[in-house]
């Protein structure tokens, strides 16, 4: 049988990188001061508005108190009932949702361009109006209750929720994790109580997608007369992380070892944060980083293990975490901080330098594709008072990152690392 040759066909050219224009998004006040943005295409029929308001669960005075808020509030009013609220909005094929993070709870309205003069007053009634019906609390705290009594026993779940204790204390709004009792000390008026607070606290709203004409005035109408006052206030957070700790999490029946390992950081310049960020993925931030060829690759320790930078309002969390097999736990993360000693001690290749900073491009740049992509990376932004220039910056400073700037970020803050394992001993 005569085989013919192959012809390979040579890959696309390589260009450099050039940095895009990044179009800033447009903002306009509510009569109480509310600062609205928005990102607005005519491509799409669809709408994206988000509320975001400064009072997430480290600003709660209970344990739940923020997620009963934002996860009742849909439930029901004084003069309807949440089965009618969410018939309405089903009617015109929009949806509702609202959440609470550690720092904000956010409200969240999905809908078509011409269907928001319709739905925007039902969603205006649910966010000033909710009325927290205990029926509904006491369905929603069993649930809770429930998935409470199965994650415990879950490592990933228990190494998690106890790390942040760990770097900033288990009695600060951070370090605060779900405990039995909080059950029964939580009540369908704390809820109301914080909707109150949530309503007097700072707002931003954010647009994106496409606009029927008038929507300024509309919202304006609805929302321009919130009451505003100032943030909740918050127990101060100490302004150095804690020493380094190791904490242990019995899990008798399981078979693996969930590792986490990190410290607090504080990076909010972008001369700090670009070798940071690349630093952080030649560790552990894509799937081709030196802890994924060594825990999985080479050692066959784990299925994945990644490494990442969490950004909050007081402070900021780095880790790392994984999970492996119970009796190789100990070499896993020898075999971590082994890579991290590498980090801090020698030069980054040329060729690794490169391969990184084209995967950060990349991976960036993607993160802008539609007007909801883009507002969500603007929001980032604007939440956490950094000039709108930031990305700009950002994409021209990882071009001049050196191998040096890399290991000198991770001599500064690879250093003084926590432990939480949780496992079967």
């Amino acid at each position: 049988m005569d085989m013919k040759p192959i012809n390979f066909v040579e890959g696309p050219e390589k260009r450099a990188f050039a940095i895009p224009e990044f179009v800033h998004p447009n903002m306009f006040t509510l009569d109480n001061g509310i600062e609205v943005y928005s990102v607005l295409s005519e491509e799409t029929e669809t709408l994206k508005i988000e509320w975001v308001f400064e009072a997430g669960s480290v600003f709660a005075e209970k344990v739940m108190q923020s997620a009963a808020c934002a996860e009742l509030i849909n439930k029901g009013t004084f003069t309807r009932n949440g089965f009618e609220l969410i018939e309405s909005l089903e009617y015109y094929g929009s949806y509702f949702s609202a959440d609470s993070g550690r720092d904000e709870l956010t409200m969240r309205l999905f809908t078509m361009r011409r269907f928001l003069p319709d739905v925007l007053p039902i969603v205006a009634e649910m966010m000033l109006e909710a009325a927290y019906p205990q029926h509904e609390f006491e369905v929603w705290l069993d649930a809770r209750k429930s998935a409470y009594e199965i994650n415990r026993k879950k490592t990933d779940y228990l190494a998690s929720s106890r790390f942040p204790g760990v770097l900033f204390g288990e009695d600060s709004g951070y370090g605060k994790y779900v405990k039995p009792e909080h059950f029964t000390q939580l009540s369908a008026n704390d809820a109301l109580v914080f909707h109150k607070k949530v309503l007097a606290s700072p707002c931003r709203m954010y647009v994106s997608g496409n606009v029927p004409a008038g929507w300024e005035s509309l919202l304006n109408s609805l929302f321009g007369s919130l009451i505003r006052d100032e943030r909740i206030p918050v127990e101060a957070f100490a302004s150095k992380h804690n020493p380094p700790q190791e904490l242990f999490l019995p899990v008798d029946d399981s078979v693996q070892h969930s590792l986490i390992i990190g410290r607090r950081l504080w990076v909010r310049n972008v001369e700090e944060y670009v070798p940071l960020m690349i630093m952080n993925t030649a560790l552990g931030g894509y799937f081709g980083s030196r802890l994924m060829a060594n825990l999985r690759e080479k050692n066959g320790f784990t299925y994945g293990v990644g490494s990442g930078v969490a950004r909050l309002y007081f402070s900021d969390m780095f880790k790392i975490s994984t999970d492996v097999g119970a009796e190789v736990s100990e070499q896993a993360r020898k075999e971590i901080f082994h890579e991290i000693d590498v980090l801090q001690n020698e030069l980054l290749s040329e060729e690794e330098l490169q391969r990184v900073k084209t995967y950060i491009n990349g991976s960036f740049l993607r993160s802008f594709d539609g007007p909801q992509a883009i507002m969500d990376r603007y929001k980032s932004l604007i939440q956490y008072n950094l000039p709108l220039t930031f990305f700009s910056r950002y994409v021209e400073g990882i071009k001049g990152v050196t191998a040096e700037q890399v290991r000198e970020s991770a001599q500064k803050h690879l250093t003084g690392l926590s432990t939480v394992v949780a496992g079967k001993k």
